[in-house]
């Protein structure tokens, strides 16, 4: 099961339940933060970095430390729109 199904299995059951707890909330938060920057980045990139689906914030390093200019600003259009 990919992470992005599995996101979606977890939140649709926790929710109906109706007891996501606030850990539960900003893990998936994070996860799908996450998966948006990595959708946003060339496909070399996403494969580079997609361990670091859960921190969004540590891909953004990494293109950084690798001088990927062009793929942070994509990234920081993500953080502020």
């Amino acid at each position: 099961m990919t992470i992005s199904v599995y996101l979606k299995v977890h939140f649709f059951l926790k929710r109906r339940e109706g007891n996501l707890s606030d850990v539960e909330i900003s893990r998936l938060n994070s996860w799908a933060l996450g998966l948006r920057v990595l959708a946003v980045l060339p496909l070399p990139w996403q494969q580079r970095c997609s361990s670091l689906h859960e921190h969004p914030h540590l891909i953004m390093e990494v293109l950084l430390m690798r001088k990927q200019l062009q793929s942070a600003t994509l990234v920081t259009q993500i953080y502020f729109n």
